[in-house]
């Protein structure tokens, strides 16, 4: 796991927020044994999350069990472990 790196989107915040967008995080890490790399968990950001995130300095997503469901739909949490991927979400002026 790598802390405190950035980010950036290729989609203005405007337009996350106007077409009601979710941002995915997913997790993964390498089998040596197996020689590839695997989803370990995941987590998502929906657009109210990322609106009312932009008012406070650091916001919590809870962390779900593989398979990544892009239809955010059944959800079981990756552990009984209170588990949280801590985020800050920064709204930067476009330069051009």
């Amino acid at each position: 796991v790598i802390f405190h790196e950035k980010v950036h989107m290729q989609e203005s915040l405007e337009t996350i927020l106007k077409e009601d967008m979710s941002i995915f995080f997913e997790f993964k890490h390498y089998k040596p044994k197996k020689k590839y790399v695997s989803t370990r968990c995941f987590t998502f950001m929906e657009g109210d999350e990322i609106k009312s995130s932009l008012n406070q300095k650091s916001t919590q997503l809870e962390l779900y069990k593989k398979p990544t469901r892009l239809l955010k739909k059944p959800l079981n949490l990756f552990s009984i472990k209170k588990l949280y991927l801590n985020i800050s979400v920064i709204n930067l002026p476009l330069i051009l």
